[in-house]
């Protein structure tokens, strides 16, 4: 009897320590299956990490659907608008920057005799005018002794304005619309003008009128662009 129970106490003791091994090992594969989930997890979340980081870059880079670079394809539009805006103010200020060599070569030649002579009535109808409105004479004797000062004033804003402005300077267009603004009324009065030479003057004060409408355009587009750089 005696060895009979110690022979079921036995076999009750390796039950148990059957049944612990067994439930150790589940245990044990239960952890790994969870480090393996849990590695798993983290790399897909490694994967899904770099991939977001190269779609942000690849954005940031600014490539499209198809392929194509669209920095690359903004810096071409830049550098093709950049040409336009420097050849359009070439032209525009061909007509300034030739008018105002041709006056200087005559200063230089010949004191300017050919251009005081078609400034020099007018100059005298503005000084008569402007007399007229204080009730006095005008010294017209004395006037004719600076007339020359302004030819000379007319070929300097006509020659440095235009370079200025060629070269992207937003001060180039400020000389050209204040000397606009200065000689269109004096210098193309057509009201006072009669026949053929009212209709040339004419054609002239509105081609000057509509030039200093396009620097005025041009400078007010660029004081709106630096404002909102700054507020960028």
């Amino acid at each position: 009897c005696v060895s009979i129970r110690e022979g079921k106490g036995s076999r009750r003791g390796e039950g148990r320590d059957t049944r612990r091994s067994t439930h150790q090992e589940s245990n044990t594969r239960g952890r790994r299956r969870d480090a393996m989930q849990v590695e798993l997890g983290l790399c897909d979340g490694v994967v899904e990490s770099k991939r977001r980081k190269n779609r942000t870059k690849n954005k940031c880079k600014g490539w499209n659907e198809k392929g194509g670079n669209v920095q690359a394809d903004a810096n071409e539009t830049m550098q093709t608008t950049g040409f336009q805006a420097f050849l359009g103010r070439v032209l525009f200020s061909a007509v300034f920057l030739s008018a105002g060599i041709n006056k200087a070569q005559e200063l230089w030649s010949n004191g300017g005799v050919q251009t005081m002579q078609y400034m020099k009535p007018k100059l005298d109808a503005l000084a008569v005018q402007l007399a007229g409105t204080v009730g006095q004479a005008a010294p017209l004797a004395t006037l004719a002794q600076y007339y020359q000062y302004l030819l000379v004033a007319a070929c300097v804003m006509e020659i440095v304005g235009p370079l200025m402005f060629m070269l992207g300077s937003d001060h180039g267009a400020r000389i050209m619309a204040l000397f606009l603004a200065g000689v269109t009324p004096i210098m193309h009065n057509f009201w006072n003008a009669q026949g053929m030479e009212k209709m040339i003057e004419m054609i002239m004060f509105m081609k000057n009128v509509s030039m200093l409408g396009a620097l005025l355009m041009y400078l007010g587009m660029k004081s709106d662009k630096s404002k909102k750089e700054k507020e960028d």
